[in-house]
């Protein structure tokens, strides 16, 4: 009897320590995430299932649904592109979380004088944003090679400038007007200047936030617009990739 006890507790102490599968944790993993993936369809209203991890008909037609409806290729999976599109679609814009305020005021101490410029920094083309009044009102012009390609008129403050962020092949910034508009105060646009000496825009995004932020995630550019300084709850949500601009 006792020989058997210790025959029992050694199997026991054996299976305890015996290293896990490698194919069994590869399928807890799975588990994990298509269970994560599940959540965030169902929090943007895809996926109305039990979070069980099982990657079901009913999964995959919330996958597929999402998929078009973001502009990625339909094919069903949990790729990596649509696993982090999704991360992203749902993601509060709290400062120290993924995107970081990035607006960049362009001012001149001295509002009464006549004008003053300096450059925008990005990879391929001369950019520069010039400031022309005296008084309380501005006019702004960014220049590319000295012609000019964007204005702001009439703005009571300093234009909002992102820094520049890089993409393959080009590099893109995004500027944010006053309008003057009460059901639309403010405008943004994206501009974007490319290696083989061109560039696009302005893009006129469809939000009338003044409060953006930004930050790019792979081969995307993902802008964020929130209510308020204290509200960060995402506004709307804006992807720019090889010269396509949409809304999440």
């Amino acid at each position: 009897m006792i020989k058997q006890f210790f025959v029992a507790a050694f199997l026991c102490l054996l299976m305890i320590s015996a290293p896990v599968s490698p194919v069994y944790a590869k399928a807890k993993a799975g588990e994990a995430s298509v269970r994560e993936a599940q959540r965030q369809l169902s929090e943007l209203g895809y996926y109305t299932g039990r979070n069980d991890g099982l990657f079901g008909p009913q999964t995959r037609r919330a996958v597929k649904a999402f998929q078009r409806d973001s502009g990625l290729p339909v094919s069903g999976e949990l790729t990596a592109q649509t696993k982090s599109l999704l991360s992203h679609k749902g993601f509060s814009l709290r400062e120290g979380g993924y995107f970081r305020k990035r607006n960049a005021f362009f001012y001149w101490p001295d509002r009464n004088h006549i004008a003053a410029s300096q450059g925008i920094p990005n990879r391929y083309m001369n950019v520069a944003l010039r400031e022309e009044g005296t008084g309380l009102l501005s006019r702004f012009t960014i220049t590319l090679n000295g012609a000019p390609i964007f204005f702001a008129n009439n703005q009571p403050g300093p234009l909002q400038v992102s820094e520049t962020f890089s993409l393959p092949g080009e590099d893109a910034i995004v500027v944010t007007s006053y309008s003057g508009d009460a059901v639309c105060p403010h405008k943004s646009f994206l501009l974007t200047f490319r290696s083989n000496n061109t560039y696009a825009g302005p893009k006129e995004i469809g939000s009338c936030s003044g409060f953006v932020e930004a930050g790019v995630a792979g081969n995307y550019l993902i802008i964020g617009f929130r209510h308020g300084p204290d509200h960060y709850a995402a506004r709307s949500l804006w992807r720019y990739a090889n010269g396509s601009l949409a809304q999440l």
